[in-house]
Formats: structure tokens, sequence, C-alpha cells
């Protein structure tokens, strides 16, 4: 008898651990397993947590390839961002920039950021000025869509496929306004003006892929703009590359002699 209860209790037990054995292997989100997420959920849902990390570090690579009436031109860059503590009491940035334009010679720019101030090292005056953490990242991550700015909702087209142990979403397809408010501040990186000109944007197609706890790990960015003015016409092939790892771990390290900096508004140094 004893025998026979002591069996049964270790099947119950059995039966009422698998259950939460599969729940945690499914990677249950907010009440839904990731699997079980449409395309745009997925998409909301890796760029909210994103920019609601506290640790994390970006890669990015860029390229733009340019046809000024005719002229043709190539312009790279990287960035090595890295962010730390960003819900915390004193959050930190850093940024090491490289961009080499065929208008252009090549220019590096080191930023750094605490204690509630920007510090810019960049190929002249030495600058600094005061800003909130969310206007520091906001500028940092120029070169990535913003999640202010963007929805999955923003898309014509959303798809999302497994790739074994990670997901791909593919997003593509936006009309003119909306574009023109999504890319602005990667096109303003560039330094390129639309101001009162015609911009008809083309092949616009943003790759991400995400981890199985929902982490975005790379995330590529494409599309064309078509530029008329004064009755010329210019044509811009942006390409785009962020990587991102070390969510929960990244330290950031003063990469810039923060003395002697002169202090400027906000608009002198991000216009």
């Amino acid at each position: 008898m004893k025998k026979s209860l002591s069996v049964t209790i270790i099947i119950m037990i059995i039966v009422f651990c698998l259950p939460s054995c599969r729940k945690s292997s499914d990677n249950i989100i907010n009440g839904k397993a990731l699997s079980d997420m449409t395309a745009k959920e997925m998409f909301n849902y890796s760029t909210e947590k994103l920019f609601s990390s506290d640790n994390f570090t970006c890669r990015i690579s860029m390229k733009m390839y340019s046809d000024l009436y005719g002229y043709k031109g190539k312009t790279i860059g990287s960035e090595l961002l890295k962010f730390e503590n960003l819900n915390g009491d004193n959050p930190k940035m850093s940024a090491d920039i490289t961009i080499d334009s065929f208008l252009w010679m090549k220019a590096v720019m080191n930023v750094f950021y605490s204690d509630g101030y920007c510090c810019v090292d960049y190929c002249g005056p030495r600058l600094k000025t005061a800003l909130t953490h969310e206007q520091a990242m906001h500028n940092m991550l120029s070169f990535v869509l913003s999640n202010e700015d963007t929805t999955a909702g923003d898309f014509k087209s959303i798809i999302k496929t497994n790739n074994g142990s990670e997901w791909t979403v593919t997003c593509s397809g936006m009309n003119n306004a909306k574009a023109e408010k999504v890319f602005g501040d990667i096109i303003k990186s560039f330094s390129l003006n639309l101001t009162g000109k015609i911009v008809e944007f083309n092949e616009i197609n943003v790759i991400t892929i995400i981890d199985p706890e929902g982490y975005i790990i790379s995330q590529d960015i494409q599309f064309n703009m078509n530029i008329k003015s004064v009755g010329k016409e210019m044509n811009y092939t942006v390409i785009i590359t962020a990587k991102y790892n070390d969510y929960g771990i990244t330290t950031v390290y003063r990469n810039i002699n923060t003395d002697n900096f002169s202090e400027v508004d906000y608009s002198d140094m991000f216009g």
C-alpha cells in the first residue's frame, strides 16, 4: 500500500511539473509565447525591449551611395555605441564614430555622456551641452530606427520566419510622408537637407533578427531616395547594419578627457 502510494505521488509530481517545464522553454512573454506572436507583435515587442534595456552595445556600419547630377560617390562610416544604467540615476553612454565621405575628408568623433552632460570631441572645438538621457540616447542612435517614430504598422508588408532558435522579421514598403519622418534622423546624420525638395522613397526594407528571449541581435536598414530640386535630380541609396550584444553587462568607460570643454546650447551642437 505504501509502495503504491509513493508511486502515485511521484507520478502526480511529474504531471504537475511538466506544464511549468514547457512554459519556461516556450519563452512566455507577457502571457504570450514569442512563437505565438504575430510578425507585428514581435517587431514592436523586440523594439520596445531594446530601448528599455539598462545596458547594451551597438555596432553600426553604414554606406550611402549617391548620384548627384551624374557625379557618383560613396560615404561610409562606423559607430561603436555603449550604454550603461539607462534606467538608473546616472546613465552613461559613449560613441566612437568614423565617417569617410567623398565630399569631405575622413572625420572622427568621440562622444561621452554622464551626469547630465554630453561631451563631443570632433575635429575642432571640444563642446558639451546639458541633455536628458532620452535626448542623448536619441542623438547617439540617430542611425537606427527610433521606437518613438516607428512601429510595425508603419510598413506596408511585414512577415516573420523561424530560423531554428532565432526569428527574422522582414518589413518593407512605407508611404513617403511616414518614411521622411522615420528616416529623418538617418538622413540628417548624412548631412542631407530635404527642406523644400520633392522626395520619393523606394525599396524600403528593414530586416530584424531576434533571439529566443525577444532581444534584437541585428537589424539591416535599406532604402532609396530620389530627390528633385530646381529641375535637378539626386539619388541616394542608404544601407545600414546595426548589431546588438552584451545586454545587461555593457560597461561604459570614459573615452575622452572631459576637462576644458566649452558649454553650448543644445541647438548649437545638434541643430
